[in-house]
């Protein structure tokens, strides 16, 4: 189920920008921010996990209320396209954090450029994996 509510996650972060209700709470710790001197990868790191965070817990909730966990068969189909595509997409977040640090901008800039090569494999990795698993559940039984 871990992988089921990642794969909903990762698609939802795409149609949900949770960040952007964040930044403006971040706004206003500007100040105290900027007096810590912590360096803007950290903070886009913290988002990058906030955000994550709180959408993991609504696919989460959505798979609890579905009975997810119930209906699916013993071995999860779909699991392996799901965890190839998480990978890629934490490859590319790490390859974006770890070149924000380069001075210039220009590792950044070409990781953005050219990730876009990996980023839309790992969404229609994670799609086709979702669908499998949903071809795959049982009817949802009434109470």
């Amino acid at each position: 189920m871990f992988y089921i509510n990642m794969g909903l996650t990762v698609l939802l972060s795409k149609f949900v920008p949770v960040s952007a209700f964040i930044m403006p709470i971040l706004v206003l710790f500007e100040s105290n921010i900027k007096s810590m001197k912590i360096s803007n990868s950290v903070i886009m790191s913290m988002l990058l996990i906030i955000s994550i965070g709180v959408l993991y817990l609504v696919a989460h909730i959505f798979t609890k209320h579905q009975n997810f966990a119930d209906r699916l068969p013993s071995k999860n189909p779909g699991t392996t396209f799901i965890v190839a595509g998480l990978i890629l997409y934490a490859l590319y977040f790490i390859a974006i954090i770890v070149a924000s640090n380069v001075e210039g901008g220009g590792a950044s800039f070409a990781v953005r450029q050219l990730g876009v090569y990996v980023i839309y494999p790992s969404y229609i990795l994670i799609c086709v994996g979702l669908y499998k698993a949903y071809k795959s559940l049982a009817p949802k039984q009434n109470p």
